[in-house]
């Protein structure tokens, strides 16, 4: 049994604000690629840790690429940062945004 259309009435209809529709579209637009793309990082992090397990690894320095990794167990994750011979982080980010990747 089908719901019964609502009459309309004159003067009624909702007002369009264009500025408002096309900032919410692009609003929409950039989360849905930020979504999209922790989507990928947390599958990155998660093979990465695979890897480090299969390996028995739990740091891992990279000098080449700048990269200094450590799995952290308790929480299943990962963290990867730029890293120089001296020792000293080169990313702005030294905290993790969001813990569960």
């Amino acid at each position: 049994m089908g719901r019964k259309s609502q009459t309309e009435i004159p003067g009624t209809e909702r007002k369009k604000n264009v500025a408002v529709s096309s900032a919410a579209a692009d609003l929409r637009e950039v989360r849905m690629a930020r979504i999209d793309l922790q989507r990928k990082e947390k599958g990155l992090a998660e093979r990465l840790i695979e890897k480090m397990r299969e390996a028995g690894i739990v740091k891992y320095i990279d000098e080449e690429n700048e990269l200094k990794v450590e799995r952290v167990e308790t929480k299943e994750k990962v963290k990867v940062v730029a890293y120089k011979i001296d020792g000293t982080s080169t990313d702005d980010d030294d905290e993790d945004p969001d813990p569960g990747i």
